[in-house]
């Protein structure tokens, strides 16, 4: 219809690719097809208009115009693509942060129960001794099992909604009461500037995951805590005289690797 309509004029055949160059600048996936495709639709124009000897500045304007319409179609169809990859990355980004979100959360829970029913056992085989022999004290340690396990029922609810005040300091003061209830003589030392916020939050997993293994396995006597921090970064060394040997590297080890990982840091076990 166009075409027809432009028939008896020269010109019009000029303005007619300014369509041409704007309806396939549009169709275009690649960006260079695209600048090919609007660069030769302004040199047909200047072929055209040469060949039909039209007025140079008519030329020259219908030049400009097309190469403006190619270049603003090229432009819109550019950020239509763009928007669109954005919605896909947004729905990638969802789905990569919810997928993380639950990894986090099963490292916790692991965490947090591994740790508390260890205790658990611990204490449940020292009222067992405890209890022909000496029933005071068999029932001070079953109101301290049951004082661990409220107190593992809030940290797990703490953990199910996010909340995560359970600090360094307060982990520390458990490792302390838990070592010390079962015979362990802990040392703690501490040297160097406070922890950072990063820091403090993967030192108490790595503190509680030790303490785990010094009362699962150590048969130790004696357990050091030592914490330093200075400008090139911090330390936490968990050292005990038990003769458990080298700990597997079950779920908890392989949960505080990818932790430490995660903040920069390195776990090493002996």
């Amino acid at each position: 219809g166009l075409a027809a309509a432009y028939a008896g004029d020269p010109a019009g055949w000029l303005a007619l690719l300014m369509y041409v160059c704007s309806a396939g600048a549009v169709g275009l996936v690649r960006v260079n097809w695209g600048f090919g495709w609007v660069g030769g639709s302004v040199a047909a124009v200047l072929v055209i208009g040469a060949t039909r000897r039209l007025p140079v500045d008519d030329i020259a304007q219908i030049a400009l115009i097309t190469l403006l319409a190619g270049a603003m179609t090229l432009a819109f169809a550019r950020v239509a693509r763009l928007v669109d990859e954005l919605r896909r990355t947004q729905r990638e980004l969802s789905r990569t942060v919810v997928e993380r979100e639950r990894l986090r959360f099963a490292k916790d829970l692991h965490d947090l129960l591994g740790h508390t029913l260890s205790l658990v056992v611990v204490k449940a085989e020292v009222v067992r001794r405890l209890a022909p022999t000496d029933p005071g004290r068999a029932a001070a340690e079953a109101a301290d099992i049951e004082r661990i396990g409220r107190t593992a029922l809030t940290e797990v609810r703490e953990a199910v909604t996010g909340y995560r005040e359970h600090g360094f300091d307060r982990e520390l003061d458990n490792a302390r009461n838990a070592l010390s209830d079962v015979g362990i003589t802990v040392t703690v030392r501490a040297t160097g500037h406070p922890l950072d916020v990063e820091a403090d939050d993967a030192f108490r997993w790595v503190l509680r995951e030790g303490v785990t293994n010094v009362l699962r396995h150590s048969r130790a006597s004696r357990c050091d805590i030592e914490i330093s921090t200075d400008a090139r970064g911090s330390v936490l060394t968990v050292r005990d005289d038990g003769v458990g040997g080298r700990p597997e590297p079950g779920n908890g080890l392989r949960g505080l690797t990818e932790r430490l990982e995660q903040a920069g840091g390195t776990l090493h076990v002996g």
